[in-house]
């Protein structure tokens, strides 16, 4: 009924009063940074629009970057990485024979893939697998590179845990 539905929605018009401590220009910021990381991303190789397409990788992508703001490295080197790594999750979801796929790259070179792919089947919007693709990119985006530079900016202030 339009009634539930229009209370529900009045619910969240105004997080300030219904979550404690909220802070709207953490949120912002939060917001703008993320956007931007994924616009810088996307100038850098159209890992976004190439990778990202389907809701479950975007909103990964975007939860990534928004949980993990303070450990970023540029959002080039970000992009590099993640086109990398979305191919070889193109190639597990493609692959007939996965076993014997996985037994010739016997090198863990597409473990953190395989594992990627396991968690975004099925029930895929639960917390457990959204954690699990998160821990996933994290480690394989923030890597250690002591070569790169992290991405900070001022322009960004207050961060918060999503």
């Amino acid at each position: 009924d339009q009634d539930t539905i229009d209370d529900i929605y009045a619910e969240y018009d105004s997080p300030e009063e219904t979550v404690i401590n909220f802070d709207e220009h953490a949120f912002e910021s939060t917001l703008q940074f993320t956007k931007d990381y994924l616009l810088k991303m996307e100038t850098h190789n159209s890992a976004v629009s190439k990778y990202a397409k389907g809701l479950n990788n975007f909103y990964s992508l975007w939860a990534f970057i928004a949980l993990n703001q303070r450990h970023l490295n540029s959002p080039a080197h970000t992009a590099g990485r993640y086109a990398d790594f979305m191919q070889k999750v193109i190639t597990i979801s493609k692959e007939k024979d996965l076993d014997a796929f996985l037994r010739d790259h016997d090198d863990d070179s597409y473990a953190e893939a395989f594992l990627y792919v396991k968690s975004s089947v099925k029930a895929s919007t639960d917390q457990q697998q959204r954690e699990e693709r998160n821990k996933i990119l994290e480690g394989v985006l923030l890597g250690e590179d002591t070569q790169q530079e992290v991405f900070t900016t001022d322009k960004y202030r207050n961060p918060v845990s999503l």
